[in-house]
């Protein structure tokens, strides 16, 4: 694809515009918090886990976290191809960064739902009624509160919980009433 056939996403009378762009996510928050709460052993197992260990060697910078997620975003074109994917072309050559790509970087598993996935009968979350001891909405503040609460077991309770505020504090950071809904 040569320059002549590819335009910007983004025309350039939008690089005059100011724009914010901006991330909540505060990795080094939630994992000083995980560590205080969990067990040495329930800890190492986070932290060595294939899906969060790259997590806690990135260097967190204050300012500039989102700054290659803009350079990235600004030279994005428009090849009208799939709504959920972003373009870019570099030496001549269309590159895509869809939620394959997403899964790839952060390295958390970023599969797709099977055809069928809407059919299928919701399990019931015993998990959930077994730690809260009710159905209702669950909030972040609720997990939090009973990992605080919560002693180290053989059967991983404590550690599922721990994973549960670890992905949500990365997801939704800055919603305080953020509701796991029961099943």
């Amino acid at each position: 694809i040569g320059s002549s056939e590819t335009e910007l996403f983004f025309p350039p009378t939008c690089f005059e515009k100011r724009c914010k762009l901006s991330s909540k996510t505060k990795p080094n928050k939630a994992i000083s918090y995980l560590q205080t709460y969990l067990s040495e052993r329930e800890f190492s197992w986070l932290k060595n886990h294939h899906q969060f260990k790259h997590l806690f060697h990135k260097d967190v910078e204050k300012f500039h976290k989102v700054q290659a997620m803009w350079s990235l975003i600004l030279s994005c074109v428009d090849l009208k191809k799939k709504k959920n994917e972003l373009w870019f072309v570099v030496n001549g050559i269309p590159l895509r960064y869809s939620i394959r790509e997403h899964a790839l970087i952060t390295g958390l598993d970023c599969i797709a739902l099977p055809d069928d996935y809407r059919k299928k009968k919701l399990v019931n979350n015993t998990f959930v009624s077994r730690i809260f001891r009710r159905k209702t909405k669950i909030s972040l503040s609720a997990v939090s509160k009973k990992l605080q609460s919560m002693e180290e077991s053989a059967d991983g309770d404590k550690l599922k919980l721990g994973v549960l505020y670890f992905l949500a504090s990365f997801i939704a950071p800055k919603k305080p009433n953020l509701f796991f809904p029961p099943t």
